[in-house]
């Protein structure tokens, strides 16, 4: 949450594609919740009637007209908000590049580029990520929830409801806990990406002394230790990551 109030500016700028998109987004839920009633109702009318009846036929071309308008308002809303989180990305681009001409030697001597690199690659994407992805699933997410809960209240029953949210709890704390460790492991891989970048900026300015000493067994082994850290933490966040669909 910490991170969102941070971009609480940027929010404010563009809200009005957001408010934009959001809305798309909550015609999306309700049209994805109302065709599961529409192709009940097509499958009663054809157990009843056993014909393409005039009923019939209309509601399958409103099912349809339902599908198409959730293409084409998805393919509208997701222009809009991954869009609006890729000028926050270039924003932020721009912002860090000029924030580190205006730094010192002093900061230099004492930061390494591949540090740099790194919070100006992998921390600016995992903010576009937030900025995009973060806003569609928290929205979409308690959005959903809320006319699933609804649409099965009234019109299927309210006990099955009940039962339907047994796991929640539990499936709330393992989301928790999955998040915290990907937060850890991400930190991890970008300290790894970052000694990478500063080991290959470190080699390459000193590329002549390392050939002249016959230094490039010792460099390339070392090259490759840091390598294969860096890949193991990445993994372990993509394996965090995909705890999340199966949960």
């Amino acid at each position: 949450m910490s991170l969102f109030k941070q971009l609480t500016w940027f929010f404010i700028e563009h809200k009005k594609t957001y408010l934009i998109a959001l809305f798309l987004l909550s015609i999306v839920a309700l049209l994805n919740v109302t065709m599961p009633y529409v192709i009940g109702q097509i499958i009663d009318l054809l157990i009843e009637e056993k014909a393409l009846s005039q009923p019939v036929l209309m509601h399958m071309a409103a099912l349809f007209a339902m599908g198409l308008s959730v293409y084409l308002l998805r393919l509208t809303w997701r222009q809009m908000l991954f869009g609006a989180a890729y000028r926050l990305g270039s924003v932020l681009r721009a912002r860090f590049y000029q924030r580190l001409q205006a730094l010192g030697a002093d900061f230099y001597s004492k930061q390494g580029t591949g540090d740099l690199m790194a919070k100006a690659t992998n921390d600016i994407d995992a903010v576009e990520v937030a900025a995009g992805e973060g806003v569609l699933s928290g929205f979409d997410g308690a959005l959903t929830f809320v006319l699933v809960l609804v649409m099965m209240v009234s019109i299927i029953d309210w006990r099955l409801t009940l039962v339907a949210l047994i796991p929640f709890p539990l499936m709330g704390f393992c989301f928790y806990k999955i998040s915290i460790a990907i937060h850890k492991n991400f930190g991890k891989a970008l300290s790894s990406f970052s000694e990478l970048n500063n080991k290959t900026q470190e080699t390459l300015s000193g590329i002549r002394s390392v050939k002249a000493m016959g230094r490039e067994p010792v460099e390339t082994q070392r090259f490759n230790e840091i390598a294969d850290q860096a890949a193991k933490a990445s993994y372990q966040v993509a394996r965090k990551e995909a705890l999340f669909d199966p949960t």
